[in-house]
């Protein structure tokens, strides 16, 4: 029988989604991994229907979800999950290029547990990623591998901490 998913990525752009999927790869590299392209398809296969209804049981440990979805916005997403029971509890981080403190309260205010501002230096992004994973955010589902050459803030995280992960 599969395994569920550790790791869902939604992002519509693909190169985007190759990215963040490396990252948590290169952080966590037994995370099981799934990427989706639209908020559509992250509701049908939470809710186990569509094409996803007869998927492996369990939900993600972690959802990285990209804020500027075409169709059903990332917020919009978030909204979903956090007003169903089965996945109120959901880790979810919001991916987003902005930068804009606005965009930071918005998540804040939709109960994001974690902001992670796409930054265009490669290295960078990839370091975010793995900040999150090593705070133990998943609640320890998912083994983060920190790499020698890269110190990881290890500090405890509330039941909801919505920060950018630096």
């Amino acid at each position: 029988m599969p395994r569920s998913i550790d790791v869902m990525v939604v992002d519509h752009s693909a190169l985007a989604a190759e990215v963040t999927l490396f990252a948590v790869r290169r952080a966590a590299p037994d995370a099981s991994t799934l990427w989706l392209k639209s908020g559509d398809l992250a509701l049908q296969y939470l809710s186990a229907v569509g094409e996803f209804r007869n998927r492996p049981g369990g939900m993600p440990a972690l959802i990285l979800l990209e804020l500027d979805l075409p169709i059903t916005s990332g917020l919009s997403v978030l909204d979903v999950i956090r007003a169903h029971p089965a996945t109120s509890g959901l880790c979810v981080a919001i991916l987003s290029h902005s930068c804009d403190p606005i965009v930071f309260q918005r998540g804040d205010m939709f109960d994001a547990d974690a902001y992670i501002e796409k930054a265009s230096d490669h290295e960078e992004y990839c370091a975010q990623i793995e900040r999150l994973l090593a705070r133990g955010l998943v609640q320890g589902r998912i083994q983060s591998q920190p790499h020698a050459h890269r110190p990881h803030a290890h500090r405890p995280m509330g039941k909801t901490m919505t920060t950018r992960v630096r």
